[in-house]
């Protein structure tokens, strides 16, 4: 909800517009049609979802043929929050799993990103 509020101000006269929507909704049931969009983010957020897989397959509804799926987060996070899931081997077997074709890794101090393609 807070992440809603800052967007929200920070982007008032696109809102206001109507050039974006902004929505709160569950990762693992989004109202959004098949293939709606060509870019997902997940930053800081993934290791907080109620079920992590439901929640990439969500995503993969979601994302265009040839969509990118950025995940991204640091790793002392990860360790905390995460039970299954905490490893890049076993992130990227899920998501090629789910149907993810490729899963590029960086990894920089603290932070890992993972940069998706469907």
């Amino acid at each position: 909800k807070e992440s809603y509020k800052t967007a929200t101000n920070l982007n008032k006269k696109a809102v206001n517009t109507g050039k974006v929507k902004l929505s709160i909704q569950d990762v693992a049931a989004m109202s959004y049609q098949a293939e709606f969009f060509d870019i997902v983010y997940a930053i800081q957020t993934h290791m907080y979802w109620d079920n992590p897989q439901k929640g990439f397959e969500e995503i993969y509804r979601v994302m265009s043929k040839e969509g990118i799926f950025i995940l991204s987060s640091e790793k002392d996070k990860i360790d905390y929050h995460m039970d299954e899931y905490k490893t890049t081997a076993s992130l990227t077997a899920l998501l090629k799993e789910i149907g993810f074709r490729k899963v590029e890794v960086q990894e920089k101090g603290n932070w890992i990103l993972y940069t998706i393609t469907k």
